[in-house]
């Protein structure tokens, strides 16, 4: 922004804070060839400078010219003054462009929900074949008795039934599928909301089915549960990433 706009800087970023309330907003400003523009020279910077040459061509005796091309390399030599413009015009084009880039994130944004909407099914659908797949007591206990009977080993069915359910129950992941479909819930309806700022909270609650899934991973003891909780984390991966450009 050129110097001499810096007075109007402050009410420009309320301005935009009114459009926006996430995310950073790059202002480049421009004038047309209609504008007066008008330059100053330093004059005191620039005798400071001719002073200075001349002491150092005393005293050391050089022969070189002095002329203005010394001065242009100095910034401080050449400064462009204040344009001729109104206040409130500034203000205005700087609403206008907020307008149309708003429309457009609007636009945008449309196409955000339907990506998120068709992401958070995915997720869905995992969680539920999840779900389907878990293994009862029963079964993991009918499952171990067949591999013992096949070593013919001296078998405690009680003995076995207890191990079996220990097992299960260190298995257990029906808190986190419970936690997930309920995170999966407070996501969609969040979506629907259409209320304003919503980008963080809908993050907040990705990174809570993130947490869920690694406990999946990480409790079950069944590769197929362990590939789809790894499926289950990619995909909220994919909609975090989107979700960061959601206001």
């Amino acid at each position: 922004m050129p110097p001499f706009l810096l007075p109007y800087e402050p009410k420009m970023r309320n301005i935009v804070r009114g459009f926006f309330q996430r995310g950073k907003i790059d202002i480049y400003i421009s004038f047309t060839e209609e504008a007066k523009v008008h330059f100053g020279i330093n004059t005191a910077f620039a005798e400071a400078i001719i002073n200075t040459m001349k002491t150092l061509k005393e005293r050391h005796n050089l022969d070189a010219p002095l002329g203005l091309d010394y001065l242009y390399w100095f910034k401080d030599f050449v400064f462009q003054q204040e344009l001729d413009f109104e206040e409130e015009d500034l203000y205005e084009v700087l609403k206008e462009a907020l307008t149309k880039l708003k429309q457009m994130r609007t636009e945008e944004g449309k196409n955000m929900m339907e990506f998120l909407n068709k992401g958070i099914e995915e997720v869905s659908e995992i969680v539920s074949k999840i779900t389907s797949s878990l293994e009862p007591v029963e079964a993991r206990y009918e499952r171990l008795k067949k591999k013992i009977q096949a070593l013919e080993l001296e078998l405690d069915e009680q003995r076995l039934y207890q191990e079996a359910a220990i097992l299960a129950d260190r298995a257990d992941v029906t808190e986190e599928l419970q936690r997930l479909q309920s995170h999966i819930k407070e996501f969609v309806l969040t979506l629907k909301s259409n209320g304003q700022a919503i980008g963080k909270k809908l993050d907040f609650i990705l990174q809570e089915c993130l947490r869920e899934f690694n406990t999946l991973q990480a409790k079950s003891t069944s590769t197929d549960v362990i590939h789809l909780a790894i499926s289950g984390k990619n995909e909220i991966e994919k909609l975090r990433e989107q979700v960061q450009n959601v206001q």
